[in-house]
């Protein structure tokens, strides 16, 4: 059996929809949310463009609304 069918199977029986890319994706996500700066983990990835990279994270309009609602001006 291969990493991405335990992946599959795991998800099946939790009721969600995971792959083997989903941690890679997640580390993505999250260290962005952390500030680990778009420009390195586009390097990191080793992406085309950071427009890329924030695609392959999930970064949503939502979360670039969150950050202007934290900033007090």
């Amino acid at each position: 059996m291969t990493v991405s069918a335990k992946f599959k199977e795991a998800g099946e029986r939790l009721n969600l929809r995971i792959a083997a890319h989903s941690p890679r994706k997640n580390l993505g996500y999250h260290a962005l949310k952390r500030g680990v700066s778009l420009p390195t983990l586009t390097k990191l990835y080793g992406h085309s463009s950071q427009a890329v990279t924030l695609a392959y994270c999930g970064i949503m309009e939502k979360d670039v609304e969150d950050v202007f609602q934290t900033i007090d001006y």
